[in-house]
């Protein structure tokens, strides 16, 4: 019965008012609105809004500044609700509006002009008129904020939000929004699709509007604000408060591009800022200035090695003088730490302008190395053990190193204090190289590292190295070669435990699986003392001297060491620049070396006819060597070239072939015994040279207590032989006499008992070959006329005899004759 009372009144109050009330409506919408209203339809209603009446307008469309702006509100539907009861009287008075699926653009030009002013001033301030808003509801209702003058762009839109007005006397506005924060842009930076609910309070004075966030929840986290905004100079002075203790609560007031950065923070633990901002104007214009203090505590990130950095807090303040200009910013940071499962890391510092990225920095903690770079190594190294104890203070500027990878900036860094460390144990993956029991200190000088009293093992090597790593961020941030400068003693070292095969070790009976290479991306300045080296049979020791290392060049300067009992000098280099060549060359001063161990531990410098077993004695030597191998260190024989200056004294060759087969040549053939298969002398002096897979030995005097003997003559890598040799004895002499060998070898009397042998040995080593060379029988009977020049004539006369025949020589030579023999077109005198 009730309900059909409410429906009959409703109905009836409709009908008897409703043509009033539009009416009224229609006169005070154009008179009290600057701008027209277009609308589809106006229509009274009682039970829309009840327990009040209202006007419901369709399509409604109030115009912008101008016919050419965007609308000032575009809606589907508008009800303007006021008290029944005013319909007994003249007049009605809205008192709420309600807006739904509407379009609201609010737009400041940059003459200031609003477009939101779409009200005329009152004729009387006594008289209300029909419009006396009190609230206003907003339903699913979006509005454009757009300030061309700050260069700041809003759009929001409510759900289901009301404003509260009261605007009589306090000019007062209250909000209870529910909504999203769509996009809003503050000069360059964007924010959007930010979620809004908030109890939202403004007091609008002549010239200064006050308002305040209550129980304010962006994105869900906690925000409160108050400020106030002086509408004539457009300064605005708001303080601001934030908590939340999620991540994700984060992202709305964040740009874009850093959100994904924030993914790796798995939790966020508590966050807590208060600040400031204020803006200053003067004659240079607008600046804001912004202060906060911020709190940081239980936050943890996640690690591409599937660890977390945990425990992580922050307490600092930030500075920011004037926003438009960076170089007025600064961070201080009161106290930070982080934890890494065992590790831990703490320390405060400052970062001030923002232009030069100024850092101060101090740090104190132990890090693991293992847990710090799990996975992060790419199986490249594997740390077993070891810790990095800060104690450390750094200072300089950041800017140009991230912007301009000038690294010549980096002298501006300076540092105090420095990072030890303590057992660090790894393995390189890819060369199996062990180092271990690393420990030293650290420290950091501008743009170099500075190590000092490094200690550990490689392999079974010891070291011990005081030197700078310069340039250390450009080789790891631009992957240039890392400079090394130091004093490094070691005291021994295994080559072929650095030289590997197939991405392993091999040992001195895989020499067939050699790979040697040197690094591109390294380079070396070392003063080195190394106490022991072996590489196959080779050692040395006592080893001084200058190491450079730079585009895969290696140099040795001035390097002296002990071996096979003699002292060494060595200055040489290795080219390792080509992709599957090697070439070394060196020079070397030797003195007193033992032969025989020489001979052994270089592996018979790669030849075959001359070895160890053959010779022994103590070698003098400078020698110089170039050699062009493969990366497997396989020489090319083609391609080496020695060239020795000999002195071997107390020397001795044994069961030498070529001598073996003239051994057995002169008993053959002469019925001469001559002891040549063990050869013993006193000094023995020449030049040798090995070029082309020859060894070529001038001419060199063999002398014993036996016998004395000038050799001459090349042979090569094949064993094929071309020696000369010119046998000095008094045994020739008497077979000479016995025999009559002197018409087929061609014997040179010598005039002492003795007679010379010139003898060509010829083939292989194999099947030798021996004959007679009439040329050197010439230059011999040269060279004892001018040993023994006082007895020219005698043997002038003796020797023309042999070759003439005795009725030709005259019995008496002419006092001035001049006799001139010639043998084989050849002439001498």
């Amino acid at each position: 019965m009730l309900l059909l009372l409410f429906i009959v009144t409703g109905a009836g109050i409709t009908y008897f008012y409703s043509d009033k009330v539009e009416a009224i409506v229609t006169e005070a919408l154009n008179k009290q609105l600057q701008r027209p209203v277009n609308f589809k339809n106006l229509e009274f209603s009682f039970f829309n809004k009840f327990p009040k009446a209202s006007i419901e307008i369709s399509s409604v469309e109030v115009q912008g500044l101008s016919s050419e702006d965007e609308p000032f509100i575009q809606a589907d539907q508008l009800f303007l609700s006021f008290d029944l009861w005013t319909l007994l009287g003249e007049d009605i008075v809205i008192n709420e509006i309600s807006i739904e699926n509407a379009t609201v653009n609010v737009e400041v030009k940059k003459d200031g002009t609003v477009n939101y002013q779409i009200f005329k001033d009152a004729e009387s301030s006594e008289k209300k008129g029909v419009l006396n808003l009190e609230e206003v509801n907003l339903l699913n209702v979006k509005v454009n904020y757009l300030d061309a003058q700050n260069s700041n762009n809003l759009k929001l839109h409510s759900y289901n939000s009301v404003v509260e007005l009261s605007l009589s006397d306090q000019q007062k506005i209250g909000c209870s929004w529910d909504g999203m924060l769509t996009k809003i842009q503050l000069g360059n930076t964007v924010y959007e699709n930010v979620p809004l609910e908030a109890k939202l309070i403004a007091n609008v004075a002549d010239s200064v509007a006050s308002y305040e966030m209550i129980d304010g929840k962006i994105n869900k986290a906690v925000v409160q604000i108050q400020g106030e905004y002086d509408r004539i100079s457009g300064k605005n002075d708001i303080r601001f408060g934030l908590k939340t203790s999620s991540i994700e609560n984060l992202s709305p007031f964040l740009a874009t591009d850093l959100r994904t950065d924030l993914k790796a923070i798995t939790h966020l633990g508590e966050l807590n800022v208060k600040g400031r901002l204020t803006d200053n104007i003067n004659k240079h214009g607008k600046s804001s200035a912004l202060t906060c203090n911020f709190f940081l505590n239980g936050a943890r990130v996640a690690l591409k090695n599937n660890q977390n950095l945990s425990q992580i807090a922050l307490k600092g303040k930030l500075n920011w003088a004037n926003l438009n200009r960076k170089s007025t910013g600064k961070i201080s940071l009161e106290s930070f730490a982080l934890h890494l499962n065992n590790s831990e890391l703490t320390g405060s510092g400052t970062l001030s302008d923002f232009n030069q990225l100024k850092t101060q920095l101090e740090l104190k903690g132990t890090l693991e190395i293992p847990e710090l770079l799990k996975g992060l190594t790419e199986e490249k190294v594997t740390v077993q053990s070891g810790k990095l104890v800060f104690n450390t203070r750094i200072s300089g500027s950041l800017k140009k190193i991230l912007q301009t990878r000038d690294w010549s900036v980096v002298n501006y860094i300076q540092s105090a204090g420095g990072i030890e460390i303590q057992n660090l144990s790894f393995q390189m993956e890819d060369t199996k190289q062990v180092v271990k029991e690393v420990n030293g200190k650290i420290a950091f000088d501008k743009q170099h590292i500075l190590l000092e009293k490094l200690t550990g093992q490689i392999n079974s090597s010891r070291f011990n190295l005081n030197g700078v790593l310069k340039n250390y961020l450009e080789s790891i941030l631009e992957d240039k070669a890392l400079e090394i400068s130091a004093d490094v003693s070691v005291n021994q070292l295994l080559l072929e435990e650095f030289l590997v095969s197939d991405s392993r070790q091999v040992s001195s009976s895989e020499t067939e699986n050699y790979h040697f290479d040197l690094p591109a991306n390294l380079i070396l300045n070392l003063d080195l003392k190394l106490d022991a080296f072996r590489f196959r049979e080779f050692a040395a020791t006592n080893i001084k001297g200058q190491v450079k290392l730079k585009d895969k060049l290696l140099q040795l300067s001035n390097v002296n060491f002990e071996s096979c009992k003699g002292k060494n000098k060595l200055n040489g280099f290795v080219n390792a620049q080509s992709n599957d060549k090697l070439l070394m060359e060196c020079r070397t001063s030797i003195q007193g070396m033992n032969v025989k161990k020489a001979f052994h531990q270089l592996e018979n410098f790669g030849q075959g006819f001359l070895l160890e077993r053959h010779i022994s004695g103590e070698l003098t030597t400078e020698l110089y060597v170039q050699l062009v191998t493969d990366k497997a260190l396989n020489i090319n024989s083609d391609l080496i070239f020695v060239q020795a200056d000999l002195n071997l004294k107390k020397g001795r060759l044994l069961n030498f072939e070529p001598m073996m087969e003239l051994e057995i040549f002169l008993k053959d053939e002469f019925g001469i015994s001559m002891p040549l298969k063990d050869l013993q002398f006193n000094t023995l002096q020449n030049v040798i040279e090995i070029s082309k897979q020859t060894i070529t030995i001038p001419e060199m005097r063999i002398a014993s207590n036996s016998i004395n003997m000038d050799v001459a003559g090349t042979h090569t890598f094949d064993q094929r032989i071309n020696y000369l040799f010119k046998i000095k004895s008094s045994q020739i002499f008497k077979a000479k006499n016995r025999n009559a060998i002197d018409a087929k070898y061609g014997v040179v009397d010598n005039g002492d008992q003795t007679s010379t042998l010139p003898l060509l040995m010829s083939g292989t080593v194999d099947n030798p070959k021996f004959s007679y060379d009439l040329s050197t029988k010439k230059q011999i009977i040269k060279e004892n006329w001018k040993e023994e020049g006082k007895d020219v004539k005698a043997a002038l006369k003796q020797e023309m005899k042999e070759l003439l025949g005795k009725d030709t020589v005259p019995k008496k030579a002419p006092k001035k004759t001049t006799i001139t023999v010639v043998w084989d077109e050849e002439e001498g005198e």
